[in-house]
C-alpha cells in the first residue's frame, strides 16, 4: 500500500520526468507518437496507457505506473501496480493475481521456447540476447478493451478494474534475466 491519497497522476509524471533527467537518462513515452506525458499512469479501469492527469488519487484506488526510460542506447520499461489507501478485497486479489502472472511468464522463458506459449499472436522462438517485456494485464469482468478519443488511454469496456505489471528480460545462454526493478 502507499500512501498518495490526495496526489495527482501530473505529480507522478514530473517526479519520473525529473528522476530520468537527473539520472541522464530520457523518459521514452514523452512526445513518443504524440503522447504528450513521461510516463504512463493507469488508474481503476484504465488497463494501460493512460495518460496523467490533474484528478487526484482517491483512498481506494489502484494504479498502474509505466516507466519507459531511454539510456546508452537502450529503453527499459516496466511498471507495476500500487494499492492506493484502503483497496477492496478483490482489488488486492486482482493486483496479486497479475504479478503472479507476470513471474509465472518470466519463469517459463529460455532459449528455444516459443514466443506463443507466452502469447497466442507472436511467432518464432526466444534466442540468447533477445530483450522483450512481459506485461501481463488482467481485468475484473469483460476482456474487451476500447481505446479512447485522445488515441492512448485503454479502458475496460465494462469498467472493471484492471492491473498491469511489467518487466525487461533478457533471454541467456541458460534462462532468463529480468533487467528492471518496480
Amino acid at each position: 500500500m502507499i500512501k498518495i491519497g490526495g496526489k495527482t497522476t501530473d505529480d507522478i509524471d514530473k517526479l519520473v520526468h525529473k528522476l530520468a533527467i537527473d539520472n541522464e537518462a530520457y523518459p521514452s513515452p514523452l512526445h513518443y507518437k504524440g503522447f504528450p506525458k513521461s510516463v504512463c499512469t493507469s488508474v481503476n479501469n484504465v488497463a494501460c496507457h493512460g495518460i496523467p492527469d490533474d484528478r487526484p488519487l482517491e483512498d481506494g484506488d489502484i494504479i498502474n505506473i509505466d516507466v519507459t526510460v531511454y539510456l546508452n542506447g537502450f529503453h527499459g520499461d516496466c511498471s507495476s501496480t500500487f494499492l492506493v489507501g484502503n483497496v477492496d478485497e478483490k482489488g488486492r486479489k486482482l493486483v496479486q493475481v497479475t504479478k503472479e502472472c507476470l513471474y509465472r511468464a518470466i519463469e517459463h522463458c529460455k532459449p528455444g521456447r516459443f514466443f506463443n506459449s507466452l502469447d497466442n499472436s507472436y511467432p518464432g522462438r526466444m534466442l540468447p540476447g533477445m530483450t522483450f517485456t512481459i506485461e501481463p494485464v488482467i481485468a475484473q469482468g469483460s476482456e474487451n478493451i476500447v481505446i479512447l478519443e485522445d488515441g492512448w488511454t485503454a479502458v475496460t469496456e465494462d469498467t472493471g478494474r484492471a492491473a498491469q505489471l511489467e518487466h525487461t528480460v533478457l533471454i541467456t545462454e541458460t534462462g532468463v534475466e529480468v533487467l528492471t526493478q518496480c
